[in-house]
């Protein structure tokens, strides 16, 4: 059996599926590639190390509490935000960029991790306070505050009108997101969820076992998440938008304005389970507050 020069040279290095027909130059670029893993591991710009790297920042440990230990919601307090359809608490994605805005803007959705992060707790600051531990009351603006989220920056949770250009992914609702800067898109009015109850309620402090809804005040919209699946970083989790989830069952609102029980303003129709949210603080951040 005869070989030629190629084979006698190469030796075990040669291969039929050579795709460059010169074992010499295989090797080289074999090389090269290896150079090119070693760069880019050393210096972390691999996918699933810069991955891994995302994740950690992402999942840093915060803390979530309430100022004080009396069941009232308070101007400052970190709480995490579960909503009563998906399930989920809210929670913000530094990976996932909204396209179209002026500066950068995060996706926002509801996912499973109950565990306090960076990208799950929010502060409640109430817009133009003058006293920093007073009591959040219902029909009070506030914002929705990530801290941590984005190095040296707050971020915040806003809301845009549905357009040609900016709507939620999935459902094409009306946007939800966290910028950068405290703009007058990122005020939000914590509301009673029961129509009948809201005008009674009004100016009442919020107590932290209680449901709440959520109003967009530039909009009217109400902060809304449901069960349909977004994939990012961490998974499947489920979309956030505004929008008014009303029953659509009859009220007899006309009714009740000839016995003079209500006026036309009143919103009777309740709201769906997808504009629900609870304030949550894990047991053992809790324990520490008492304790203290």
């Amino acid at each position: 059996m005869q070989f030629t020069t190629q084979q006698l040279r190469g030796g075990v290095r040669y291969k039929p599926t050579c795709r460059i027909g010169n074992w010499c130059e295989e090797v080289e670029l074999n090389e090269l590639r290896m150079k090119e893993y070693v760069s880019k591991k050393d210096s972390g710009d691999l996918l699933v190390i810069s991955k891994q790297l995302m994740l950690e920042r992402a999942l840093q440990p915060s803390v979530a509490k309430f100022k004080e230990n009396d069941g009232i919601l308070r101007n400052g307090d970190t709480v995490m935000l579960r909503n009563a359809a998906t399930e989920g608490f809210l929670n913000a994605n530094a990976e996932d960029l909204i396209p179209g805005r002026k500066g950068p803007a995060y996706a926002v959705t509801t996912g499973s991790n109950a565990i306090p992060c960076i990208r799950n707790v929010f502060a409640v600051e109430v817009v133009n306070a003058a006293n920093p531990d007073a009591p959040v009351c219902y029909g009070d603006e506030v914002r929705l505050v990530l801290s941590g989220f984005v190095p040296d920056r707050d971020c915040y949770v806003y809301s845009e009108m549905v357009s040609a250009l900016a709507a939620s992914k999935c459902s094409r609702k009306q946007e939800v997101g966290a910028v950068e800067e405290p703009a007058g898109n990122t005020r939000w009015q914590i509301l009673h969820p029961d129509g009948k109850m809201r005008f009674e309620t009004e100016g009442r402090p919020v107590r932290t076992d209680e449901s709440v809804v959520i109003k967009h005040a530039a909009s009217g919209s109400f902060l809304a998440s449901d069960k349909i699946k977004q994939m990012n970083t961490f998974g499947a989790e489920n979309e956030v938008h505004a929008h008014c989830y009303y029953s659509t069952n009859k009220t007899h609102n006309m009714i009740s304005e000839k016995r003079g029980e209500i006026t036309g303003d009143y919103a009777l129709r309740r709201h769906g389970p997808q504009n629900i949210w609870d304030f949550v603080v894990p047991c053992s951040q809790e324990e520490e507050v008492s304790s203290s």
